[in-house]
């Protein structure tokens, strides 16, 4: 019987949400772009890519992810602020449940066909671009939640400084 009542505490602490306020966070700079991603303490960092552009933090298990990157967009491509909305609304096997967009930011989350959730937030300055990518499982969306408010609240696009960043 203490076996059983075990396996039942570990299993629903699994899938109990994680309160944000009683993580430990760290906060991420990025030296090149000048933003800052703060997350769970618990999440281990990927390598930094050599161009500087963002770093992806992962759980040990990789069951949930944010990545956070900027860069600018591409001039005479047809990369935009505008294109990336309307490419984000047409990304197909997703269900968008939730969509917003702002002069200078928009937010798209939704669940993929696999069933994983996602959450995007991208912000534009000039020629510039900064953002971040959630994902976890869909069925885990009350264990994450906290976590998800409070990067989308702490993220911090566009720092004031000297940055790589065309007017």
């Amino acid at each position: 019987m203490k076996t059983i009542v075990r396996c039942f505490l570990v299993a629903l602490v699994g899938i109990a949400p994680i309160n944000a306020a009683d993580v430990r966070w760290k906060e991420y700079d990025n030296a090149r772009f000048g933003f800052v991603l703060k997350y769970p303490g618990s999440l281990v960092a990927s390598r930094e890519p050599t161009n500087g552009d963002g770093r992806e933090f992962h759980s040990r298990d990789r069951e949930f992810s944010v990545a956070a990157m900027a860069h600018f967009f591409v001039p005479d491509s047809g990369d935009s602020f505008e294109a990336r909305w309307k490419e984000e609304l047409e990304t197909p096997d997703v269900a968008i449940n939730y969509k917003k967009k702002a002069d200078t930011w928009y937010v798209v989350s939704g669940v993929s066909k696999d069933g994983t959730e996602y959450y995007h937030k991208l912000y534009t300055k000039g020629a510039n671009w900064a953002g971040f990518h959630i994902t976890y499982p869909h069925a885990k969306g009350k264990k994450y939640q906290d976590w998800v408010t409070r990067i989308e609240k702490e993220f911090v696009p566009f720092r004031e400084g000297d940055y790589d960043r065309l007017d």
